[in-house]
């Protein structure tokens, strides 16, 4: 085994990845009476979609609410998820966080600091931060768009 070769690793961007923005919002409303102020406020149609369902290792099963909408001129989605489900969260180092919206924007339709701006002006939004991706490294990101 002398002339074995050292394999070497090639990192590959995930495809798309560069066109999902993912923003979190701190507010004291209720899921949905937040998802019409953004209605009005971005001019988009969330709507009630499948939950996010998870089964955590002790067997519990997590529901996280979700409202979505795609916008067909743009090939653009976006999904507004609750990060908490009780007292657990669908990303745990984002704890101080309520809920999140993920923008698959191939378009630029949503420019972000457009979007923080707006989301600001929102009335019950107490926080909104912008959230790198390549920074979260959470299993759970894939629930987010799709």
């Amino acid at each position: 085994m002398s002339g074995s070769k050292k394999v070497k690793k090639i990192h590959l961007p995930a495809e798309g990845h560069d066109e999902i923005m993912l923003v979190g919002i701190v507010s004291t409303d209720a899921q949905y009476k937040l998802a019409l102020k953004l209605n009005r406020k971005l001019g988009i149609s969330l709507k009630s979609a499948i939950p996010v369902e998870i089964h955590d290792p002790r067997g519990k099963v997590l529901v996280f609410s979700k409202f979505s909408d795609v916008l067909s001129a743009h090939e653009t989605s976006i999904h507004f998820v609750s990060n908490r489900s009780n007292a657990d969260f669908l990303f745990k180092k984002l704890g101080n966080i309520d809920y999140l919206l993920a923008i698959y924007d191939p378009a630029h339709t949503f420019p972000t600091g457009e979007l923080i701006s707006d989301l600001r002006g929102i009335d019950t939004v107490t926080a909104v931060f912008s959230i790198d991706l390549d920074t979260l490294k959470d299993k759970n990101i894939k629930y987010l768009v799709g």
